[in-house]
């Protein structure tokens, strides 16, 4: 036989045994990470409670941490009462102005054109003649004020008392003389009662004619005469303004509230235009929207988890005051872990998204099942210029690994060998 074929047959089946021989599949290491949510609020406030603690699982609207805002409080008070008011006046100005506002204002227009009409034409001779009476009789009165009482009125004061006093003395025996009658039961006590307020009457009226006598020994006291001399003053200035006619300014001014009056009087018949409609309208909206803005404000207080997890740190205490944004609290899914791996360029061709792995886990003794979710578009570590293929080889490129079905013992930081 041939030599050459000899030796072209052990080569053929060296090469067939080499292609049925599937080669190792490359075998990359890294760790498990996940994307923590940092939980924070949107005010500022005291923390109040702890709700939860550090190890806690927690689902999707739990309470977590609840902060103490009085102001943001009496704020929701405060923008409520100014919606429902501009509520209301948008309301009002829907359904119209009322009748029994149409007909008030009507009245307000009629007595100033009537005043208007009394200072234009100016007052009459009785009125004038009226106001002058009036003064005169305040002028005596303040005289009178002044010189107090004469001889005569004292006298006669004196005989009041007088006239009193002994009135007083027979209405008093009166009731002795009838006391034993009635301690007898020879009169009612109806008619002894009766004996009893008549005395009592003229006992009064004897102390009441005594101060008046009293009063005019002493003259008219101060205040009393100050008081007279100012009814007498303003006795005359009323005669006075009405003798010499009302001033040209104040008739001018009294013409202006008539126009005012009628003005409001016809907006009130016409209605309010539309563009006053849209303004309360657009009002009645700026104030419910604050109003909303405001119970957000205030339900950011209690502090909510936005998903289920598990809390890995709380880095605030109970009393701590904090600022809007700062972190409350760092939740994370343990679920949702990845692994992240960085495959050489030249390795890149023979993997694609979806493509089933093999991750062992440090510490697990089964391998469990994964895909590639994601494969970087750009390289990373390489060096500044890839002038030659020794540098290109050291390219990799970072491929995210998922687990297909989730593994509670597979916690972020484990490290993993990850089969492509």
């Amino acid at each position: 036989m041939d030599k050459r074929v000899l030796l072209i047959v052990p080569v053929a089946l060296l090469g067939f045994a080499l292609w049925k021989t599937p080669s190792e599949a490359p075998k990359i290491s890294g760790f498990f990470e996940n994307q923590p949510t940092l939980v924070s609020s949107r005010v500022q406030g005291r923390v109040k409670r702890l709700a939860v603690r550090e190890g806690d699982t927690v689902q999707a609207g739990q309470l977590l941490i609840e902060l103490e805002s009085q102001t943001s409080q009496a704020e929701l008070e405060s923008l409520q009462r100014q919606a429902e008011q501009a509520r209301q006046q948008y309301l009002e100005v829907q359904a119209g102005t009322r009748p029994e506002e149409i007909r008030r204002q009507q009245a307000v227009v009629e007595e100033l054109e009537a005043n208007y009409q009394k200072l234009a034409n100016g007052a009459r001779s009785e009125e004038i003649a009226q106001a002058r009476a009036a003064e005169r009789a305040a002028q005596a009165g303040y005289a009178r004020a002044q010189r107090g009482l004469t001889a005569e009125e004292r006298a006669q004061l004196k005989a009041r008392v007088d006239s009193a006093a002994a009135e007083e003395r027979v209405t008093a025996a009166e009731v002795e003389r009838f006391r034993p009658l009635w301690e007898k039961e020879e009169i009612s006590r109806q008619d002894f009662d009766r004996k009893t307020a008549t005395a009592e009457r003229a006992r009064q009226s004897r102390k009441d004619a005594e101060e008046a006598y009293l009063r005019a020994q002493r003259g008219t006291p101060r205040e009393e005469l100050e008081q007279s001399r100012q009814q007498w003053l303003q006795a005359r200035a009323a005669w006075e303004l009405l003798a010499h006619g009302t001033r040209p300014e104040e008739v001018r001014a009294a013409a202006a509230r008539v126009e005012q009056a009628r003005a409001q009087l016809d907006q009130l018949r016409n209605g309010d235009t539309r563009e006053q409609r849209a303004q309360k309208r657009a009002a009645m909206q700026a104030a419910q929207a604050s109003l909303r803005s405001q119970r957000d404000r205030v339900d950011e207080r209690l502090v909510k988890a936005v998903e289920g997890g598990q809390v890995e740190r709380i880095p605030v205490a109970v009393g701590d005051l904090v600022n809007p944004g700062a972190t409350l609290l760092r939740l994370a899914n343990p679920r949702d872990v990845w692994i992240r791996v960085y495959v050489p360029e030249a390795k890149l061709a023979h993997i694609q998204v979806g493509g089933p792995v093999q991750i062992q886990v440090d510490g697990l003794g089964a391998q469990l099942k994964g895909h590639i979710e994601s494969i970087n578009t750009r390289g990373e570590f390489k060096p500044a210029n890839l002038q030659s293929s020794e540098e290109r080889a050291r390219q990799v490129f970072g491929v995210k690994v998922r687990l297909d079905q989730p593994d509670e013992r597979v916690k972020p930081g484990l490290y993993a060998d990850v089969k492509l």
